[in-house]
């Protein structure tokens, strides 16, 4: 690499100027007790966190388990959609911070994947733009809490067919709490999930 563009892109002309795109997967493992999966946090887009979630899959159902469904006043909506193609110069990535020019988008370029410059609101994009995911429907269903913290839902009420394996879904907390902030509680930082499927996560069931 040239030393002189090595310094303009990053100061410093012993560090190469390099990215590396990771999909990192939520993989919910086929098993009966829900309480030995991973657990993940809710966080809204000012990064106050809540409460968790933990989540599996058996004998075709979703199972959940969350402290946040042991309050009535409490309730879960469960987002899903099924993936789509990808199509060139459509955004496979991009965060609220983009609209800021601090974190560069992630483009389906002609060859391969290339950094964006600086684009608009992800939701603007999601809508307006060519960008991922467009999907043919987003499935939603609410759980209401009170009980035990445990609920399931079968996969097909969420649009999942038998046997399917990959699938996008992102899950709301709505408390008490939520009330006073203009986003919501997710686990994937979606601002608006019931419009749009931007910041879903893609769920492998293994």
């Amino acid at each position: 690499m040239n030393p002189l563009l090595n310094k303009k892109q990053n100061g410093d002309i012993n560090i190469i100027y390099a990215w590396k795109f990771l999909q990192l997967d939520w993989v919910l493992q086929e098993m009966r007790e829900v309480n030995e999966a991973s657990e993940l946090e809710f966080v809204n887009y000012y990064n106050i966190r809540t409460k968790g979630l933990k989540a599996s899959v058996y004998n075709g159902e979703l199972l959940l388990q969350s402290e946040i469904l042991k309050d009535e006043n409490n309730s879960l909506v469960v987002y899903s959609a099924m993936p789509v193609e990808r199509r060139e110069e459509e955004v496979i990535f991009s965060v609220e911070e983009t609209d800021f020019g601090v974190v560069p988008a992630v483009l389906c370029g002609k060859h391969d994947l290339e950094l964006a410059p600086q684009l608009r609101c992800p939701l603007e994009i999601t809508l307006v733009f060519k960008n991922e995911p467009k999907v043919k429907k987003i499935r939603k269903i609410l759980i209401q809490g009170g009980g035990n913290g445990i609920a399931s839902i079968p996969l097909v009420e969420l649009g999942i067919e038998a046997g399917t394996k990959n699938f996008w879904m992102e899950i709301e907390a709505r408390t008490k709490d939520v009330t006073k902030y203009r986003y919501p509680y997710t686990l994937f930082h979606s601002v608006t999930p019931g419009t749009s499927a931007h910041m879903y996560g893609n769920v492998m069931i293994k």
